[in-house]
């Protein structure tokens, strides 16, 4: 029965969200305390790690760290992890430009997480990133601001480049959780370098 049908698939795509979003918990709890003792010299090293965990694990194309340039203005992709296949392209290292996604720069720099499920539902004033995310064959992502006391360290993302994805709240709201780790465990990585450097000037004097 038609009926019968519909309901058995509603149900299946149920238990399927409810296993992402378990399996989701896991690997943030997992990430959360593993970074705990991660020493700065190996920090970039299981930034690296966790991306390919995530995208493996939520069946997704990309994940990538950006990181803010104050001077230019502009996110600079330091950390990325992408499926095996065809060359897709990458915005120039990759790069998220004020001219390429003047929308989605703005909200980021503004705190707001982006849950992209399809490219239709991006509002009227997102027209030039809508066409740069068809040039960079994006179909659908998540994007959470880094930020830490307030100031804007850049972002982190999950690509869909095959196909549009249905993304579930729960799982957003884990992947701000996420961002906040990677954001906490950079500004110490700077943190512990900065300290590095003084000792270093000071042995000099």
């Amino acid at each position: 029965m038609p009926g019968a049908r519909s309901m058995k698939n509603g149900v299946r795509k149920d238990h399927v969200m409810l296993h992402e979003q378990i399996l989701f918990e896991k690997l943030v709890s997992d990430t959360s305390r593993r970074f705990v003792h991660v020493p700065a010299s190996r920090v970039d090293e299981e930034i690296e790690q966790t991306l390919q965990t995530f995208v493996e694990s939520l069946d997704a194309d990309r994940g990538v760290l950006y990181q803010y340039d104050l001077r230019k203005k502009e996110l600079y992709g330091t950390h990325l992890w992408a499926r095996t296949g065809p060359v897709r392209k990458v915005p120039e290292g990759p790069r998220i430009g004020t001219a390429q996604f003047p929308w989605v720069h703005k909200m980021l720099e503004q705190g707001e997480v982006l849950c992209i499920r399809t490219l239709e539902e991006l509002p009227e004033e997102a027209s030039a990133d809508k066409e740069s995310f068809r040039f960079f064959e994006l179909k659908s992502g998540i994007a959470v601001p880094l930020m830490i006391g307030g100031k804007f360290l850049g972002a982190l993302t999950l690509e869909a480049l095959e196909e549009e994805r249905d993304w579930p709240d729960a799982l957003v709201k884990r992947f701000k959780v996420l961002g906040e780790i990677l954001a906490n465990a950079l500004d110490r990585k700077a943190s512990e370098e900065k300290l590095r450097r003084s000792f270093a000037e000071i042995k000099k004097l």
